[in-house]
């Protein structure tokens, strides 16, 4: 479990089994029917981000080199409840991670729940 409060950061944690680089692949990151994230191979793709992500997501390409495609989202808010679900296309495989507010926090701590990913 990931603590933090309004406007800090969370990593969202997805490896793929077989380590393998993974900066040829297209990826998508999604909370729903939100694009949070997507990298084509060798970039990413800020034009087809949903409003509410823009500017607020890093996917480390030097990580994706040995297989891991988590994704940082900066200055997280209430509203980033939800399943954010990583996909590889050209692998077609995906995982989805929960996060949700506990009931246990308060106003100003927010803990995010994630299960392992991987794919």
């Amino acid at each position: 479990m990931v603590q933090a409060h309004p406007g800090q950061d969370v990593v969202l944690s997805c490896r793929v089994e077989t380590p393998s680089d993974l900066t040829a692949e297209t990826l998508d990151w999604t909370n729903g029917t939100n694009v949070v994230h997507v990298f084509w191979s060798l970039g990413d793709d800020p034009d087809n981000q949903d409003p509410r992500f823009k500017g607020r997501t890093i996917l480390n390409h030097q990580n994706m080199k040995d297989g891991n495609v988590s994704l940082t989202l900066t200055n997280v808010t209430k509203k980033d409840e939800g399943n954010y679900t990583c996909c590889l296309r050209t692998q077609k495989a995906h995982t989805t991670i929960q996060v949700r507010k506990t009931p246990f926090s308060d106003t100003s701590c927010f803990f995010f729940e994630t299960e392992a990913c991987r794919i």
